[in-house]
């Protein structure tokens, strides 16, 4: 019998790289040539090629229990790099948080601005006596009158169309008490013609548009001080001189507002003070100024 020949060997870098080298003989000799050739050489090119393949795409694309579990041998092993980059990104968000609520305020600025207002407030005054007092001979009678002056000035924001809050500061000319304690050791009263009065206090303001403008009823707390100089002789001389008294008040009153132009306007108060002193003592204050929105 002849042999059939097989087809003559290519040959190349190609053909050397990809195809097994070739069997001859009869068919069923081909298994043992195989089986000497793998003892000889182990697998071939092309079966180390495809599982070297294989495994480059289970690596580049691993399974989800694969994945969680190389995310937490990265997380266990770079623990302090895995901090600090959380913190780098939270840092950058609250950077751009306030840099957004800078953006936000600085564009409602005009807005706030034409909300808010100042005046400069002038008057004058008069301290109230009760009857009881004037029958017992205490206190200084005393009418109203420009002398006892007033100088006020405030700064208000509105809150709702028609409620202001407001922060006032001023000064009163005015009568005060003082108590002191005499010689036999009693309390007792001194009144001083002239002493001073300086205030702070939280204003809370309605107002009521008006054909004319505006008017308001208005109420607050503050803190008030009293000083003055003490000549009376019936004092002890160690308690003599400049004294100072300081606690809190109430204030009350009515207001009204007179456009001049956009920007300005003529405002008049008048305002009722209580003060908490040793003795409650009480004042009455008529004011008109310049009022400037913006």
């Amino acid at each position: 019998m002849h042999r059939n020949r097989s087809p003559p060997a290519l040959h190349g870098i190609a053909h050397e790289s990809h195809f097994e080298p070739a069997m001859r003989g009869r068919l069923p000799q081909h298994a043992a040539q195989h089986e000497a050739f793998r003892s000889r050489h182990g697998s071939s090119r092309s079966q180390i090629t495809h599982e070297a393949c294989r495994t480059i795409r289970a690596v580049s694309r691993p399974k989800m229990e694969s994945a969680v579990n190389t995310a937490l041998i990265v997380v266990g092993t770079t623990r302090g790099t895995f901090v600090t980059t959380v913190e780098s990104r939270i840092v950058t968000g609250m950077r751009k948080f306030a840099f957004a609520l800078a953006l936000l305020l600085f564009a409602t600025m005009p807005a706030l601005a034409q909300t808010s207002e100042f005046g400069l407030l002038i008057g004058g005054s008069k301290r109230l006596i009760s009857h009881t007092d004037q029958a017992r001979g205490l206190g200084i009678s005393d009418s109203f009158k420009f002398s006892n002056s007033v100088r006020e000035i405030y700064y208000g924001v509105q809150l709702d169309p028609g409620t202001w809050f407001r922060i006032k500061g001023g000064q009163i000319e005015a009568p005060a008490a003082f108590q002191f304690v005499n010689a036999a050791g009693a309390k007792a009263r001194t009144d001083v013609p002239k002493g001073t009065i300086e205030h702070v206090d939280a204003l809370v303001d309605y107002r009521f548009s008006e054909p004319f403008g505006a008017t308001g009823l208005y109420a607050g707390v503050g803190l008030y001080r009293q000083r003055a100089s003490i000549t009376d002789l019936a004092v002890p001389e160690a308690q003599r001189g400049n004294q100072t008294e300081t606690n809190y008040g109430f204030q009350g009153g009515v207001n009204g507002d007179f456009p001049i132009t956009r920007h300005t306007g003529f405002i008049a108060e008048l305002a009722y003070h209580w003060i908490n002193y040793n003795y409650k003592v009480r004042y009455v204050t008529l004011t008109g100024g310049l009022r400037f929105s913006f």
